[in-house]
């Protein structure tokens, strides 16, 4: 298989980052942060040398090729799904117990959904099975990123801080995600209206790869944000100030009845 001047200069960019992100996630030691993530970040580079072994001993068109191919995207996918879930859980951990199962409840409530729907999606198309493989990629993308999406809006909407490293990670995971969505379903269409599509969802992938190179490069990437003081943690903190300006504002009221 050859590739023309603007994919080969594409994919050559895509390889060189993906080896300073491993580089940089491994002498930051993220893996003590984000496992989960490192095990994705690796599993990623190592992906493009095994196939091109296979593409190169066994023909890019071959069975063998196909199998190497769609099992190392299933090990990838799932990979981000894990990525997804350590971003939630790194987010909401540290705050109050109820809020944290609120929210975990209502994102594993979307996910199972969109999996639900995959599922019987892929069933529809269980004789063709390249359609059955993009409808279960298509549905499993979609759950990441819409987990991400609403974790990002429980943040803004509940003023949960989240620090520089998780939110680039989020939001590099969740726009790549958006993309792959797009290309399972529109694959054909997208292909035909637009000869630069490919292209484009390799960009997609450099962007998401330079903003996970930003957030390992930052100096406090493994920091964590102190939780939101909850409404009692907040009363016991100023319980006496409030005693205080309450004691005050009696006295105050004394004075004007006695006037």
């Amino acid at each position: 298989m050859r590739f023309g001047a603007s994919e080969s200069f594409l994919l050559y960019v895509t390889i060189g980052l993906e080896i300073i992100l491993v580089v940089l996630v491994l002498r930051r030691r993220g893996f003590r942060s984000l496992p989960f993530f490192t095990s994705y970040v690796v599993l990623n580079t190592l992906q493009a040398p095994l196939l091109w072994a296979v593409y190169h001993w066994l023909g890019f068109a071959s069975r063998p090729a196909s199998y190497a191919y769609w099992s190392s995207q299933a090990i990838l996918l799932l990979s981000r799904e894990a990525v997804c879930a350590e971003l939630c859980w790194k987010v909401l951990r540290k705050r109050s117990k109820l809020f944290w199962t609120m929210v975990r409840d209502l994102l594993v409530v979307v996910g199972a959904c969109v999996v639900l729907y995959t599922a019987f999606d892929s069933l529809r198309k269980v004789f063709h099975v390249p359609s059955a493989l993009l409808a279960i990629e298509r549905g499993l993308e979609l759950a990441i990123a819409l987990v991400l999406i609403l974790l990002l809006r429980v943040a803004v909407r509940y003023d949960v801080r989240i620090a520089r490293a998780p939110f680039l990670i989020a939001t590099g995971l969740c726009f790549y995600s958006l993309v792959q969505t797009a290309n399972d379903s529109f694959l054909d269409w997208l292909n035909f209206k637009f000869p630069w599509w490919n292209d484009f969802r390799l960009v997609a992938f450099h962007v998401a790869l330079s903003l996970w190179i930003w957030a390992f490069l930052s100096r406090d990437f493994d920091s964590n944000d102190n939780p939101v003081p909850t409404v009692p943690t907040f009363y016991a903190q100023r319980a006496e100030e409030v005693s205080q300006k309450l004691r005050s504002l009696d006295k105050d009221l004394e004075e004007i009845m006695r006037k």
